[in-house]
């Protein structure tokens, strides 16, 4: 109840609060806004300027309270409280003010959205494409209330007095249990899931930037709604929905690579050494990391990024990463990455052919050391100067010399390509289809359905081959396909075969992307056999339905733990950390099967990797139960 209280309050500040400060609305009268088209307009750019302050919370709760990020000596006692799970009511992190400010200013331009379709300012399309994507945004506001708060008020039109905030009779009051499907029917009734088309506002450039990729992917949102809501197919449905738009392109979001040699470079964001040069340090090209340096006028970065935000110096809001993570010029150090992150993960990966151990994504990439400390690089890109090597063409950051001191600038990578896939992944492993998880994982689609066959036409797609009475696959018969939204063509026929390429036969997973090792099973799981378990199931007597959902579930446990670690590895620092931890140890209670030792038990799944990061750095040790996952609200 006291939750509930700080909410009215808060909502109550935010209505003085906009009564008091400058807006349009003193500059224009109500009857000279929301008038044409450019109003509408100007009221979504205005959400969007608005949902860009959230930046450093959503960073801040979702990485400082994980295991991937950490605080230094100049971090905010709130930082520490954070990380240190001792969390108070007044905390910074725990006002909630700044995601109910974007839901405000959405429940306003969606309110006026209707007026103008009413009076016939706005036809269908403009209506529709403007609509969805203003209450998409109020929708992933209210997901990251939900994940961090556990129990919000569920404010759905704008509150034009201190009456109207306080009427607790007008918000409902949702768990985040019960949050979920009210969003998820949101997005299932929005009128479009399409990105704007009809609206020029896509296509405009901005100071220099694409705002294409300013404006959410609502195939993605709900994708990861169905997601939390442990609706495993549905959830698939909309990412793979997403994937195969692009079909005809055979690099956006397919995560493709290919050999590096001389004359040669393969497109797309990959690690690799010049081909004949594996261990040669100096043949060794990191063009991973370039997706966070390229400006997003490069055509090549639509192969990755789906969902950016770009800030300027010029501009409000103002870029909060620098001061946050930079150790040198303007920066104040205040995080870093955890000692977990870098010695366990990053350093500790196994590179394909030469097995040397280390992961492009790491050192140089996602994190380095400047002047003996370690720090976060993601989003310090913009602000350092590089150079590129003569010699493998790797691109360097200088760390003594930045692009201009006071030019506070660099962008916020929400969705993209990896990101998709891994939530694929954890869907499908989910659904009953971990062989394909593990496609997504490790080497691609091709090599994980492929055998020695000459004839091609039979396998490379997803699907069940036949076995012999000796266990081998019968290559006489052609894979029995998976259905949608489980079904990729990844075949590459030669000209003798009838010569053809599917649309995802250059997939490679996220770990053969970055040269790294696949992932086999650990030594506390079953033996899965792939997914032909599943397949057989239903001819297969002997087979106890007690067995086979003891050896499945091993499976799905054993894989969505490295898509976990694969995601840390993949994502870091991108603010997803502690939303990925929470979901999947939220699902686990309720599995019906036990893991085998304590270690990989459901219920120790965010505490054990809380802890991994407190126990490295030397630091105390919080204990995380399902009572304090969530923060107070003031």
């Amino acid at each position: 109840m006291k939750q509930m209280q700080a909410v009215w309050v808060l909502l109550l500040a935010l209505v003085m609060n906009a009564c008091m400060e400058p807006t349009i609305k003193e500059v224009l009268l109500e009857d000279d806004f929301y008038k044409t088209t450019y109003d509408a307009d100007a009221a979504v750019m205005g959400v969007y300027s608005k949902f860009m302050d959230l930046a450093d919370e959503v960073i801040v709760l979702n990485e400082v309270r994980a295991d991937l990020m950490d605080v230094t000596d100049n971090a905010t006692p709130d930082m520490l409280a954070l990380s240190n799970h001792q969390v108070k009511n007044n905390n910074l992190y725990c006002n909630a003010g700044p995601f109910y400010e974007v839901i405000l200013n959405c429940n306003e331009a969606l309110e006026k959205f209707d007026q103008m379709k009413e009076a016939l300012i706005l036809d269908a399309d403009n209506y529709n494409e403007r609509y969805a994507d203003v209450m998409a945004i109020r929708c992933w506001t209210y997901l990251q209330l939900g994940i961090h708060y556990g129990e919000v008020k569920y404010v759905n039109n704008p509150i034009n007095s201190a009456e109207e905030a306080l009427d607790s009779s007008l918000f409902e009051t949702y768990t985040l249990d019960a949050l979920l499907p009210v969003l998820i029917a949101e997005m299932e009734n929005l009128p479009t899931m399409e990105d704007y088309y009809v609206v020029e506002l896509a296509k405009n450039m901005e100071a220099g930037y694409q705002k294409k990729m300013l404006f959410i992917n609502k195939y993605f949102l709900l994708g990861d709604l169905y997601l939390w809501n442990n609706q495993y197919e549905q959830a698939a449905r909309q990412y793979y929905t997403l994937m195969n738009k692009f079909n005809e392109d055979g690099y956006k979001y397919k995560t493709t690579a290919g050999t590096w040699q001389q004359g040669s470079t393969p497109k797309g964001f990959w690690v690799r050494f010049l081909r004949y040069n594996d261990g040669n340090i100096s043949q060794f090209r990191n063009k991973w990391k370039e997706m966070f340096s390229l400006p997003t006028t490069d055509a090549e970065l639509d192969y990755e990024m789906i969902w950016v935000m770009s800030y300027d110096y010029r501009y409000e809001p103002n870029y909060p990463f620098i001061k946050m993570f930079a150790n040198t010029g303007q920066g104040e150090y205040q995080l870093k990455p955890s000692a977990y992150a870098i010695d366990s993960l990053w350093e500790n990966q196994q590179q394909s052919g030469d097995g040397l151990a280390f992961d492009g994504r790491g050192r140089e990439s996602s994190f380095d050391w400047v002047n003996g400390q370690p720090v976060v690089l993601k989003y310090l890109y913009d602000y350092y100067q590089h150079s590129v090597d003569e010699v493998n063409s790797t691109i360097h950051l200088d760390y003594n010399n930045v692009e201009n001191l006071y030019r506070l600038e660099g962008r916020w990578f929400l969705y993209r390509a990896a990101l998709l896939h891994l939530r694929y992944a954890e869907a499908v492993n989910r659904a009953g289809y971990p062989k394909l998880a593990t496609a997504f994982l490790n080497g691609g689609i091709q090599s994980t359905f492929n055998d020695s066959r000459s004839d091609k036409n039979g396998c490379q797609y997803t699907g069940w081959p036949t076995y012999t009475a000796d266990g081998a696959i019968d290559q006489t018969v052609a894979y029995e396909a998976y259905p949608e939204p489980y079904y990729f063509d990844a075949r590459n026929v030669d000209e003798a075969h009838g010569e053809y390429r599917g649309p995802w036969s250059g997939h490679l997973g996220l770990r053969s992307r970055v040269y790294l090792s696949g992932r086999g099973e650990p030594s506390w799981a079953k033996d899965y056999r792939g997914d032909t378990l599943l397949w057989q199931a239903a001819t297969n007597a002997a087979d106890t339905l007690a067995l086979r959902e003891v050896i499945h579930m091993d499976s799905v446990r054993w894989i969505e733990d490295y898509l976990l670690q694969e995601a840390a590895l993949e994502l870091g620092f991108e603010g997803h950390r502690w939303g990925d931890l929470l979901r999947v140890s939220r699902r686990r209670m309720a599995d019906a099967v036990d893991a085998h030792t304590e270690e990989h038990s459901p219920a120790n799944l965010l505490n054990r990797q809380v802890q991994r990061k407190h126990r490295e750095a030397g630091s105390t040790v919080p204990e995380l139960t399902e009572s304090n996952w969530f923060l107070p609200m003031n």
